[in-house]
């Protein structure tokens, strides 16, 4: 064969095979592949459920802290899984658990907010919030024992959609507009799920569609309850079937955390779907709120317990690089000094 036959041979062979990856690949496999990048997760910035007159209704001190170490990290954006603010405690709770009098209007708690946020918000970090039960409302008992139909605090959404619906694309499903939501950013898919307008589940359907229009390497999704059950009852826990339909889809498609608060500690496990895919339920309602311990039990024995810490404050920072994803968090001691105690990595593979 002469020179010029090999080198034809040479390059349908590797036509050839580009064109079987391509087919072998998933169309998320085609989406480019981008530079190294961060992301922040903070929950449950709230402060205590006081409602003296002028109180700001989160704790000040942790998230201006917060905000700052986002930006010195170099975060392009921070996800907020809930309980921003006292919410309904601190401007209506008192009417039914008689708590301290006085309020803080909800406008004047999220203005508050993202006052203490302005580091992130100044410095062009895009921060993408849900609701948690605070930016929801009460129900007649507490604690809150499911099933429950909690009541929707007079004007608390519209405040909450006035404050935060300009940042949160509007791309949810009816009834769920602002709530609900999905952003594209480089290489990854975000999925911020609103789980009180049907309390304790999500929107499996809309969701489904958005998993698998995905067209990027890496998703990760966030919440304000956890999936499986640390300390709060009122958790998607509750309706097993749909929160397993939950796990099974995310698992599916690749994602691989899911990020939740609600509980005041933090707490990382490993949960398998059921293809067999590695899924990690990591709790950081760390934020500000009034810390909690737990013992690190879980009622699910599926669950497999991998790291808990009590009685800190603090956040994660997530990594990617190319496939590659380096989540860990990060405890506040005081000031501007901050320690990693926590951290785990994973991969996306080439084909799914």
């Amino acid at each position: 064969m002469s020179v010029n036959g090999k080198r034809f041979l040479k390059i349908v062979c590797i036509v050839v095979l580009s064109v079987i990856c391509i087919i072998g690949c998933s169309h998320r496999d085609l989406a480019p592949i981008a530079e190294n990048w961060k992301f922040a997760v903070m929950c449950d910035t709230r402060g205590d459920n006081t409602s003296t007159p002028g109180k700001t209704c989160l704790n000040d001190e942790v998230v201006r802290a917060t905000a700052r170490d986002i930006k010195r990290e170099g975060c392009e954006l921070v996800i907020v899984p809930g309980d921003m603010v006292n919410g309904w405690w601190a401007n209506g709770g008192e009417k039914i658990y008689g708590i301290s009098k006085g309020s803080t209007s909800y406008k004047r708690q999220f203005a508050n907010w993202k006052k203490a946020m302005a580091p992130c918000y100044g410095g062009g970090i895009k921060v993408y919030t849900i609701r948690g039960n605070h930016e929801y409302g009460w129900d007649t008992v507490y604690p809150p024992e499911p099933p429950y139909d909690p009541v929707d605090a007079p004007g608390l959404k519209r405040a909450y959609i006035e404050a935060f619906g300009d940042d949160n694309p509007d791309n949810g499903p009816p009834g769920e507009k602002d709530l609900t939501y999905r952003v594209v950013h480089k290489n990854a898919c975000f999925l911020g799920l609103d789980e009180y307008a049907t309390p304790h589940r999500v929107n499996q359907e809309w969701l489904d569609k958005q998993l698998a229009g995905a067209t990027v390497p890496h998703i990760f999704v966030y919440g304000h309850e956890p999936a499986f059950r640390t300390k709060h009852p009122d958790c998607l826990a509750y309706y097993g079937k749909a929160r397993d339909a939950f796990w099974n889809g995310i698992g599916n498609v690749g994602a691989r955390v899911y990020f939740c608060g609600h509980d005041h500690f933090y707490a990382r496990c490993m949960v398998k779907d059921d293809a067999g895919h590695e899924i990690r339920q990591v709790l950081n309602g760390t934020g500000g709120a009034p810390l909690k311990d737990w013992g690190g039990r879980y009622e699910d024995p599926r669950v497999q317990s991998e790291f808990v810490a009590n009685k800190v404050y603090g956040y994660n920072v997530v990594t990617i690089s190319g496939r590659s994803v380096s989540v860990v968090f990060k405890r506040w001691d005081g000031g501007d000094t901050w320690t990693v105690i926590d951290s785990f990595s994973y991969s996306t593979p080439e084909c799914h």
